[in-house]
């Protein structure tokens, strides 16, 4: 079933950090902002006003927004702009809001001297920029009042504000104005340190960008099985404490088109991927050995024996059709049934490290 702005966000939820270091080094780029200490206290109080919109967002039932693209069942990615607009709508401004604005009033307010800079529209091409239609800009900022901005400078009541006359708008959050902070970090983040392909560090809160030194992997992977059912942890804890011992690099990668992976190397070469996405979350194994393994797979529970029967690969047809993603290896979704067989799948990973490690 195709996916809407309320599945967004309820998935936006379930990656929020849950645990933040009290105390980290903050990147050169950010020292101007405030103070290391106002800046982490900022990003927290950031992550509860995302909270709080993608709270307001699921219970409005004004919100209409048609459902997104059906994607391939081997595809993971969505696109903010693509399939989700209004959502990038409200990201664009407020991104707009902290990477132009001054921070003022003894850092209670941001300064926006330029309504227009408030307009820009982020697109899926990094390297382009649009507008957003005066109508839409008007909706964002109404819908940002109910989760408690305010916007000073603009009459926000009318039902069509004349925007004509407006010269400077002053952004405030009465709430907690540490907010401002975590906002202008987040936003200069999203806008100076994403690279090509990483669509979002900023509705999602990834406070590891902007800290000098690396983090430790294992908060991310924490985070990752935070949004997973108590009977699955163990289960995936296992697993990653067995791909480490057995000597495999683990990376997690940022958020990808709203997309979060975990993946383990044998050297340069993928070996398998924990994987958390609109789609839900997976498990894929890249495994190679098969051939070697025929006594041991009869073992398996029918449903693993008969996903492992059919294969992977390339798949590319002839004829010109597409690739149906076969090479992304075997996919299993992380969910009760997987516990079924997760037994088999722990001895399938040590059979096919210790031909892999050949």
């Amino acid at each position: 079933m195709a996916k809407n702005t309320k599945d967004a966000v309820k998935f936006l939820i379930d990656i929020l950090p849950n645990t933040f270091l009290d105390n980290y080094s903050i990147k050169e780029v950010f020292k101007d902002i405030s103070s290391d200490k106002n800046i982490r206290n900022g990003v927290v109080a950031f992550k509860e006003f995302l909270y709080k919109l993608y709270n307001y967002i699921i219970t409005d039932n004004t919100l209409k927004e048609k459902p997104t693209r059906e994607v391939h069942e081997f595809m993971d990615n969505s696109s903010l702009p693509i399939d989700f607009p209004f959502l990038n709508i409200l990201q664009s401004i407020l991104v707009n809001i902290g990477f132009y604005g001054t921070l003022c009033d003894n850092e209670s307010s941001i300064l926006i001297e330029d309504f227009e800079v408030l307009t820009i529209i982020g697109n899926a091409n990094m390297n382009s920029q649009g507008k957003m239609p005066l109508s839409k800009f008007i909706e964002g900022l109404k819908y940002l009042k109910q989760c408690g901005i305010k916007f000073d400078g603009i009459d926000l009541n009318m039902k069509k504000p004349d925007m004509s006359n407006t010269k400077v708008i002053k952004v405030s959050y009465p709430d907690n104005q540490l907010m401002l902070i975590g906002l202008k970090t987040m936003a200069i983040a999203q806008k100076k340190l994403r690279i090509s392909g990483h669509e979002d560090y900023f509705l999602c809160c990834n406070y590891k960008v902007i800290m000098a030194d690396n983090y430790d992997l294992n908060l991310g992977f924490q985070d990752f099985i935070n949004t997973l059912d108590v009977s699955l942890k163990d289960f995936v804890v296992s697993i990653h404490n067995k791909l480490l011992l057995s000597g495999l690099r683990v990376e997690i990668e940022q958020i990808k088109y709203m997309r979060f992976r975990i993946t383990y190397f044998n050297k340069s070469k993928e070996f398998c991927t924990f994987s958390g996405s609109l789609k839900g979350y997976s498990f894929i194994i890249k495994a190679n050995n098969i051939a070697n393994l025929p006594e041991l797979i009869k073992g398996f529970h029918p449903v693993l024996q008969e996903k492992i029967s059919r294969g992977f690969g390339c798949y590319k047809k002839t004829g010109g059709d597409h690739c149906i993603g076969g090479c992304q290896g075997y996919r299993f979704p992380l969910n009760e049934s997987f516990i079924n067989f997760s037994d088999d799948i722990m001895i399938w990973i040590e059979n096919e490290l210790t031909y892999t490690k050949k």
